[in-house]
């Protein structure tokens, strides 16, 4: 859990935009996503595993364990309509702290 400091999206919390990050591997499968939730005015992520693969399983893992604070992540809607989630075939970088005064 990290609080969102800046992105480049405008989050409300995933339940309200119904928006999420997934997390994408050098294969391009996902192995997490990225929920937001808001509480009062500070908006938070929640990362999460996806193990559809068994090789997602240690790439999740691995991340928590080591050094590396960047994933590749790609936007993810929820279409109401078709009631399916839609992926944005763009991918981002994004910075996730793993050290620091609220990140023990």
């Amino acid at each position: 859990v990290r609080p969102v400091q800046t992105s480049g999206f405008n989050f409300q919390g995933t339940i309200s935009d119904k928006m999420l990050l997934v997390c994408r591997g050098t294969s391009g499968s996902p192995w997490g996503i990225i929920v937001f939730i808001r509480t009062g005015s500070i908006l938070h992520s929640v990362m999460m595993p996806v193990f559809d693969k068994i090789d997602m399983i240690s790439t999740y893992d691995n991340f928590l364990k080591n050094k590396n604070e960047t994933i590749t992540v790609s936007l993810c809607r929820y279409d109401e309509m078709k009631n399916i989630w839609q992926g944005n075939q763009e991918n981002t970088s994004l910075n996730w702290p793993k050290k620091g005064v609220l990140f023990p």
